[in-house]
């Protein structure tokens, strides 16, 4: 039963792409909605991150990916 439960916390749900918040850290839980795509207030654990940016183009680019794990 351990092992199932670990599996399920850990497995990927998905990725976020959104600008950089610097309240994010690892293992944080987020909650995710977004009309056009018929999410609605679905909570997920931050399994990983990585911020971007790129200072050549204009306007400049700043992003933050997210991994999504368990609900």
């Amino acid at each position: 039963m351990t092992h199932l439960r670990k599996r399920g916390a850990t497995r990927r749900r998905g990725e976020l792409v959104t600008l950089p918040n610097v309240g994010s850290q690892l293992f944080g839980v987020v909650t995710v909605s977004d009309a056009s795509a018929g999410v609605s207030g679905q909570v997920h654990r931050m399994r990983g991150m990585v911020e971007t940016h790129d200072t050549t183009k204009h306007p400049l680019v700043y992003e933050q990916r997210v991994d999504l794990g368990a609900r």
